[in-house]
């Protein structure tokens, strides 16, 4: 499933709703995505479901991935500098 930049920045900002306010927002759902090259720098994506995601090149530098779901995701070659991955569950 290919997204669009305006589709992924709309995901995201009900994602970070979702995060502050569970009833307000909805949890970003990035299972079998193609985000490669994506930048989501900074991102905010906790608790995201990015299983079986194509993030192969993408810039997730600083991103907060504190409890995100990563199972299967490919991350070849993407850049993780400054972001939160130790929490993230696989």
């Amino acid at each position: 499933m290919d997204i669009t930049k305006k589709e992924l920045d709309e995901i995201l900002r009900k994602h970070e709703l979702w995060v502050t306010n569970k009833d307000l927002g909805i949890k970003a759902n990035f299972n079998g995505a193609n985000l490669k090259g994506a930048m989501l720098i900074r991102a905010n994506l906790i608790g995201a479901d990015l299983s079986n995601a194509n993030l192969s090149v993408a810039n997730l530098s600083g991103a907060n991935l504190k409890g995100a779901y990563l199972d299967g995701a490919n991350l070849n070659d993407a850049d993780l500098k400054g972001g939160d991955i130790f929490s993230a569950l696989e």
